[in-house]
């Protein structure tokens, strides 16, 4: 069953191991994405090669704030890159 793109990224946000201070590692998003079935991905990511993987992680690092944590704004703007 394919669900909305927009309830699917605030999903896997807020279904994602946290820290604290309500941020997300990049590690721990990268790994709680990979494990969520295609059908909850953007578009982009509904199989993953290394390539994509690699890219993934890239990007989720330029997101991530100075505490290399993700907050939601930033990890829905990378959501919405993929999601084509």
């Amino acid at each position: 069953m394919q669900i909305d793109s927009e309830q699917a990224c605030q999903e896997a946000f807020h279904s994602a191991k946290h820290n604290g201070s309500g941020g997300v590692t990049v590690e721990d998003m990268l790994q709680h994405i990979l494990s969520l079935d295609g059908a909850h991905r953007p578009k982009g990511l509904r199989t993953v090669s290394a390539w994509k993987e690699s890219e993934m992680r890239k990007g989720l690092e330029q997101c991530a704030n100075n505490d290399g944590l993700l907050v939601y704004d930033e990890f829905g703007s990378w959501w919405r890159t993929w999601d084509f």
